[in-house]
């Protein structure tokens, strides 16, 4: 049976705190219950703790509200525009966003409505590649997300009650030519090295996005990547994605820190994931974007980045299960 890093945590912690836990395992992803000494239940599903308010984690799953409310609440974040799926004029809706792509000024991000883990977000450069990745989302029936591009580092910042967990900065996925390798069979390696690390992720050379990124560098998957020349495979610096991180909590400038408490408590978070960019996080605020807010902020491929980054991930899923024991027990 596969045993998912959430569910192995929740095992751990709730043993520690004389608690039993059901497991229900699933294809896609697992969910149960854990039953604590005073006789409640909190249930999960995967990283879903059940830590946020319903309503607030609805909203939030929504990025284009979740924008519009960021911005209502005076928070810097990127301009954007919604192409909606559901019109049957799908070819006037890819032109009215090409209109605000070229206005905004290549390139953009274009992006789903709804969905998680940086799944089909891409980073668009000309014409061709704006329509390619419009076109497969609305083909999904996905509402799709065009948004200014805001350069600077990705960071991931975890706030539970009002306290900062964790800081990192995210990296997108690169591989790095031996001079004997293809790309696919580098891709390849790459991925297997996530994995032996306990990150199983989603890219390959099938990803449209990934063909994209080779296509501007003039490669195909059996070119043969030179000796000390890299290749970025995904500009989204998502972790799920992929990517690799870096640990910064110690660093996170007040400031900064300060922006995403208030943004969690503004939302009504008590676990909130703040994904935002910026060129020094270790500096006085100054020009940010936030790009995301996360009501259920996964934490295994922080986890996986070493002892220290996976005994503070536990850390946080103990805090989270004491405090659902205290809330049962009112």
């Amino acid at each position: 049976m596969r045993r998912y890093y959430t569910t192995e945590v929740l095992d751990e912690v709730a043993g520690e705190m004389g608690a039993n836990i059901h497991f229900q395992p699933d294809v896609y992803q697992p969910g149960g219950f854990v039953t604590f000494a005073n006789g409640k239940r909190a249930f999960f599903l995967n990283n879903q703790l059940g830590a946020n308010d319903y309503g607030a984690f609805s909203v939030v799953n929504d990025k284009h509200c979740a924008t519009a409310l960021m911005r209502h609440f005076g928070y810097r974040v990127p301009e954007e525009t919604l192409l909606d799926s559901s019109r049957p004029d799908t070819e006037a809706v890819v032109e009215e966003g090409f209109a605000f792509a070229q206005a905004l000024g290549f390139p953009v991000v274009v992006k789903p409505r709804n969905m998680s883990q940086g799944h089909m977000v891409s980073k668009v450069h000309d014409e061709t590649e704006f329509r390619d990745a419009v076109g497969r989302l609305l083909a999904m029936r996905q509402h799709a997300l065009v948004q200014r591009f805001h350069p600077g580092d990705d960071h991931r910042i975890v706030v539970f009650d009002g306290e900062i967990v964790v800081a990192y900065v995210r990296r997108p996925p690169v591989v790095t030519g031996d001079g004997i390798s293809t790309v696919a069979r580098l891709i390849e390696g790459y991925r297997a090295r996530l994995a032996d690390a306990g990150r199983n992720i989603r890219i390959g050379v099938e990803d449209a996005r990934v063909r994209s990124a080779m296509a501007r560098a003039g490669l195909q998957p059996s070119s043969v990547l030179a000796e000390g020349r890299t290749l970025r495979l995904l500009d989204n610096a998502n972790m799920a994605s992929g990517g690799t991180g870096v640990e910064v909590t110690a660093e996170l400038h007040p400031g900064y820190a300060d922006v995403c408490i208030r943004l969690c408590r503004d939302f009504g978070l008590r676990l909130g994931g703040v994904d935002l960019l910026t060129t020094d996080i270790t500096a006085p605020v100054g020009d940010y974007a936030v790009l995301e807010l996360n009501a259920t902020p996964g934490i295994r491929h922080f986890a996986a980045m070493g002892e220290a980054q996976d005994r503070k991930a536990r850390a946080l899923y103990r805090r989270i299960l004491t405090g659902l024991s205290e809330a049962s027990a009112r």
